[in-house]
């Protein structure tokens, strides 16, 4: 019996070594990565992602603090190429253009991704003060995103 438990005592601390000098195991914690290497920004706060069609539609929703935009991509499938891109870091109403990053804030009320558009609800801080509910949708039919007019 004892030379059962110095037979496997020994096996594990080959075992053990093994993996500190291969690099398995270590004492600094690595990062998550996903399968391309890339890293989620940490601005991100959110990803819709719903098949419309023939394609893949995702709307990442970033932290309006940190980094104030939505990113909306069309993606094929399998490969997951994006074909389309389109980035909203302001909005028009009336004419009038308000930025996110000049506001005060602007936060997300809702989000949907339908057959037809992605629809966004905002709510939209002015720098002077006094703020507005501000529904935007974009058009994801055609072969390129188009934004639609925004309404208060």
């Amino acid at each position: 019996m004892r030379f059962l438990n110095s037979q496997f005592f020994s096996i594990a601390t080959v075992f053990v070594s093994y993996l500190l000098v291969s690099g398995c195991v270590s004492s600094e914690p690595k990062p998550l990565a996903a399968a391309s290497g890339s890293l989620v920004p940490p601005s991100v706060t959110g990803v819709e992602l719903k098949r419309v069609n023939k394609s893949l539609v995702r709307v990442i929703q970033h932290n309006m603090e940190i980094n104030p935009k939505l990113e909306i991509e069309r993606l094929n499938t399998p490969s997951l190429d994006v074909v389309d891109y389109l980035a909203l870091t302001s909005l028009t109403v009336n004419g009038e253009t308000f930025a996110f990053s000049d506001s005060q804030g602007v936060f997300v009320e809702s989000l949907s991704i339908t057959k037809t558009a992605v629809e966004v609800t905002l709510d939209f801080y002015f720098p002077q003060g006094g703020s507005a509910v501000i529904h935007c949708a974009v058009d994801i039919q055609a072969d390129k995103f188009k934004a639609l007019p925004c309404q208060r």
